[in-house]
């Protein structure tokens, strides 16, 4: 192969094309030596304006992982949200709409119409999660029980002669029962069990049973390095019922972590859980 036929097929490799096969102006037509010699010329310059179109294609692309990512933890924490409202969350939700705020800003810079879009609509839930107010779960009310009925009770009035001789205590009986049960403190108990812990409280009222001795404040003794109980009165996540418990833990997974608007951590998650139940529920 000649020389001029090998310069001619490298041309026709780079685009070049034969007089009578071009279609542009003939004053713009070239040789193939010329065309090959510029085009030599002007592919380092191309290579160089490749290699920086990579890198930035490459920065947008991670830029738009990055807010396919907070998507995605967003969707997931006002979730969560939705069925966890409380006063203290709003301040984790203002901390989720901030971050979205710079998502949409960032999505626009990439002129990703479709990314800012999606932000946008989470960024509007988020809104609506800050602004509704809580809503207590309906508690459906199971029909009354008569208790005198049942064989539990016989055993109860026959054991405690008093319920029948005394009606100051059968009254007061019947008032400790309430409070007990309003403060939880017969939840998972059976029907015996309850009739049991409302004698033996009654009767510590009235003298007729010894009171247990109270547990020193203060774990460990003097310098023993141990905690503090809780004070008198003060409401921990043991005190809470078990069905608000359950609750409480179905939302961990998605509340705890390092997330926008998440808790740090179980313990402060807990902590607000109860805190928020007994300041809605003072008496339990």
């Amino acid at each position: 192969m000649s020389e001029v036929n090998e310069v001619e097929q490298k041309a026709r490799g780079m685009g070049w094309l034969p007089k009578e096969q071009f279609r542009g102006q003939p004053e713009r037509w070239i040789d193939a030596e010329k065309y090959v010699q510029r085009g030599e010329e002007f592919i380092p310059f191309l290579q160089a304006t490749n290699r920086k179109l990579e890198g930035e294609l490459a920065t947008t692309n991670g830029r738009l992982t990055e807010i396919s990512t907070q998507l995605k933890e967003a969707t997931e924490t006002i979730d969560a949200l939705k069925e966890f409202r409380t006063e203290l969350n709003k301040e984790r939700v203002e901390e989720l709409k901030g971050n979205l705020v710079e998502g949409i800003k960032a999505a626009r810079e990439e002129g990703d119409v479709e990314k800012e879009e999606q932000l946008r609509e989470k960024l509007a839930e988020a809104k609506v999660v800050a602004k509704e107010p809580d809503k207590k779960p309906e508690v459906r009310q199971e029909p009354r029980q008569d208790v005198t009925k049942l064989p539990e009770w016989q055993d109860f009035v026959r054991d405690n002669p008093w319920w029948n001789e005394d009606p100051v205590m059968r009254s007061a009986s019947v008032a400790i029962g309430e409070k007990m049960a309003a403060e939880h403190k017969l939840d998972g108990m059976t029907q015996a069990q309850r009739f049991a812990a409302i004698a033996k409280e009654t009767k510590m009222r009235f003298g007729l049973e010894e009171e247990p001795q109270r547990q020193s404040r203060v774990e460990g003794g003097r310098g023993g390095g141990g905690r503090q109980e809780q004070q008198a009165g003060e409401k921990t996540w043991n005190d809470l019922p078990a069905d608000t418990k359950a609750a409480c833990d179905r939302l961990e997974d998605r509340l705890v972590g390092k997330k926008a608007g998440q808790f740090k951590d179980r313990e402060s998650y807990r902590k607000n859980w109860t805190d928020e139940y007994f300041r809605k529920n003072p008496n339990g």
